[in-house]
């Protein structure tokens, strides 16, 4: 499932997480990797032990997505 989150600048970013859906232990997030034309061409996930994802770390951990998925969708022509 796809949701919006709203960035530190304002920003909306697509975000898909997960917390314990397939086993309890495991959770993990994921931002989407878009081309050129806007579609949808790939993904940057990060998962682990759902004891680490604390809401201080997801914040860390999505700031770091974020980040590399902007650099990606540049490199694939996304403005």
């Amino acid at each position: 499932h796809w949701i919006r989150v709203s960035g530190s600048i304002g920003k909306t970013h697509l975000i898909a997480s997960s917390h314990g859906e397939r086993d309890p232990d495991i959770a993990g997030i994921t931002v989407p990797i878009l081309g050129r034309d806007r579609e949808l061409i790939g993904v940057i996930s990060l998962s682990g032990l759902t004891s680490r994802f604390t809401d201080e770390n997801i914040e860390s951990f999505l700031e770091a997505l974020i980040s590399t998925s902007k650099k990606a969708c540049l490199a694939f022509g996304s403005k």
